[in-house]
């Protein structure tokens, strides 16, 4: 961690620096990240001392649909940054007079909430999601790995995005629409525990922190069946040792359209119970390269030690200085 200066933040407006012209009248600006399928969002408060300053209600009135983004940090080093995101709501109160923006990483078009009926059959898991990431104007970014083959799949009168969630949540994936709706990240837990950290957090480099372990209704191993109709077998995936075998058992709790899907879908709920057994939650002076996605190291809390997995950031810059709070899972 590097030691800290002067907070910085510096604001485009359409693609134009107007960091001059607002400053100052910023009063603080939250940016949220966050891993899962919910949009990314950017809250910035401006004031002014004047009730009688119209600037707000004419020429910087800001529209709704136009783009804002963020780069925020410390004066002299390199800047974190949000993305365009698009103006979602506006609030203008007084008196003081005070501007409220809100921005979103993932403004959902109609196109894809409108519901529909489709059905994909014999393709890879990727290729469903390609072509669904196609229809939403995007390309898909992350691996996917299982990628079962899956005789038919069905969209059942859903949105494309919801049908997205629900199809990639079986295998333990998390989707987020990012870079104003034009790149479809999918990521899973396992996955990104490849990357390095990105910081060592010690005690003394956390203002306060909360943790949760989840000891109870977490199961010890996960099977998926699924019935061959061909040999009368059922198949199932152990997840501690990884093995597929036929088992004596035929109870179904979620349709599997093969082993090779079975055994992907028992290592993506393994995976996803593993990972939400426990949570902690940090705070911490403000540092941009703890995002959403990356890994941080806890060192010096004993049985606490360990890699962890950000599913949310939350920076937060006013004139009382810089701060981020971080909701993160432990890796197993």
């Amino acid at each position: 961690m590097a030691s800290l200066t002067h907070p910085a933040v510096e604001l485009l407006y359409n693609g134009r620096d107007v960091t001059a012209d607002l400053s100052p009248y910023l009063m603080s600006a939250t940016y949220t990240d966050r891993l899962s399928g919910e949009a990314d969002d950017l809250d910035v408060e401006l004031a002014s001392p004047s009730v009688r300053d119209t600037r707000w209600l004419a020429d910087w009135y800001p529209d709704k649909g136009v783009t804002l983004r963020m780069r925020y940090g410390y004066r002299d080093r390199l800047l974190g940054d949000t993305g365009e995101m698009e103006v979602d709501e506006i609030e203008i109160a007084a008196p003081p007079l005070s501007v409220r923006i809100r921005a979103l990483s993932a403004g959902i078009t109609r196109q894809a909430r409108t519901r529909l009926g489709r059905a994909y059959e014999n393709l890879r898991l990727s290729q469903i999601v390609d072509a669904v990431a196609a229809r939403l104007g995007a390309k898909r970014a992350g691996r996917i790995d299982p990628d079962p083959l899956l005789d038919r799949v069905t969209q059942y009168q859903e949105g494309d995005w919801a049908f997205l969630r629900r199809l990639l949540a079986e295998y333990g994936y998390t989707i987020k629409l990012t870079e104003n709706n034009k790149t479809l990240a999918v990521a899973r837990a396992d996955h990104l525990a490849e990357q390095d950290d990105v910081a060592v957090l010690a005690p003394a480099l956390i203002t306060a922190w909360r943790y949760r372990d989840k000891i109870s209704d977490v199961p010890q191993k996960v099977e998926v069946k699924h019935h061959d109709t061909q040999s009368a077998l059922v198949y199932g995936k152990d997840a501690a040792t990884g093995e597929v075998k036929p088992v004596d058992v035929r109870r179904i709790h979620r349709r599997a359209r093969s082993p090779e899907d079975a055994a992907a879908q028992a290592e993506g709920e393994a995976e996803r119970h593993a990972v939400d057994k426990t949570a902690l939650e940090l705070s911490l002076p403000g540092e941009p390269l703890l995002v959403a996605g990356s890994i941080v190291r806890l060192e010096g809390f004993a049985r606490l030690d360990g890699r962890y997995l950000i599913v949310e950031a939350r920076h937060s810059i006013s004139r009382a200085g810089y701060t981020t709070d971080l909701q993160t899972r432990r890796l197993p």
